[in-house]
């Protein structure tokens, strides 16, 4: 009799609380008189349906409470993207380059679209390369060739002279930089960690015993990435004790030349963006063991510095790519992501190990 009553209070407290059903696209389907198809295409924003009723099915799901199940939603993000790569399969790679060659002369930009063409190849995509330079190249020439190719993203590789009035897609593709310069240009991006990739400079020069660290650089390089030299100077002088951080040598800036600031401050050890800082000292530095170098920005034979990993951020790139082109996410983002790739630090003769 005790399990009986047990059992009959249990049901009649929890006999309010029974789950409701939950809504299906069939429910809002059959409420909009159209198909679960279009309901589903709606709720993702798919381009094939327009912005009325795009903002009837939206409106009807919240006030129904309607919420994907999680397991269904993965399935038709496989289903779609499989589908996708079978018909829309060529990506772009923007070049601003004045000759065709010229994008690959720079090893980091070269091994950027390597490891983004290999990334693309087994994702099932093929890359081709647009040159905004072509004669009589304008912003409707480019949407019209993207749209007859049927090129559904577009990659911005890094480049020396990549314009701040570059010519950008607006419509109808997915765009992701592969560089952290021009920031202006509100875009999804996957870039080196800078900051992150100083302070590991810095850790190493450290734990070599170097006490006067200087850092020299310049206007561009700070653009580039993001003012994060300056920034993880100050920060690892803040947190250090027994390292001395010296004032910034910012050429154009800064006032004087390298040559005029290393006199001055007489650094043991110092980061530039690369190696013709050293031609600029090289007199008065009294070698490697005197004045250890690391390189902050392209990796140069015989000098220590960070490999940015420029084969993982192109194939990162292409992820990034390929996941917008699933959810038919295309044009300029309302809120742009940024994903950042770790470096990992490179020995060289340029910081001798004491």
């Amino acid at each position: 009799m005790l399990h009986e009553r047990l059992d009959l209070c249990i049901l009649s407290r929890f006999s309010g609380a029974m789950p409701k059903k939950r809504v299906s696209l069939a429910d809002l389907a059959k409420e909009l008189d159209t198909t679960p198809a279009t309901v589903s295409r709606g709720l993702r924003n798919d381009p094939r349906i327009s912005a009325a009723m795009k903002e009837k099915i939206q409106a009807l799901a919240l006030a129904r409470g309607y919420r994907p199940d999680p397991e269904t939603s993965r399935l038709m993000a496989h289903i779609r993207s499989t589908r996708d790569r079978q018909t829309d399969s060529v990506l772009a790679i923007l070049s601003d380059a004045r000759h065709p060659e010229e994008l690959a002369e720079d090893p980091y930009t070269r091994k950027v679209i390597e490891g983004a063409r290999a990334r693309a190849e087994a994702l099932g995509f093929r890359m081709e390369i647009l040159r905004l330079r072509e004669p009589g190249m304008t912003q409707s020439r480019l949407e019209t060739i993207l749209y007859t190719r049927a090129i559904h993203g577009v990659l911005i590789p890094p480049q020396a002279d990549l314009p701040h009035d570059i010519v950008l897609p607006e419509h109808h593709v997915a765009v992701v930089a592969a560089t952290a310069a021009r920031a202006h240009l509100h875009l999804h991006r996957v870039f080196p960690d800078h900051f992150a990739n100083i302070c590991t400079l810095l850790d190493q020069l450290a734990a070599q015993g170097r006490t006067r660290i200087g850092l020299v650089s310049t206007p561009d390089m700070e653009e580039r990435q993001r003012n994060a030299p300056l920034a993880a100077m100050q920060w690892f002088a803040a947190r250090s004790v027994g390292v001395k951080i010296v004032p910034p040598m910012i050429i154009g800036q800064s006032g004087g030349s390298v040559r005029d600031w290393f006199l001055k401050h007489k650094p043991n050890a110092l980061l530039g963006p690369d190696a013709w800082v050293v031609d600029e000292i090289r007199d008065v530095a009294g070698g490697y063991d005197q004045t250890a170098v690391a390189l902050f920005g392209n990796l140069r034979d015989g000098f220590a510095g960070i490999d940015e990993q420029p084969g993982v951020i192109g194939s990162a790139a292409v992820d990034l790519l390929s996941s917008q082109i699933v959810r038919h996410e295309t044009g300029i983002p309302r809120h742009p992501k940024s994903v950042m790739i770790a470096g990992a630090f490179h020995p060289g003769l340029s910081l001798p190990i004491r």
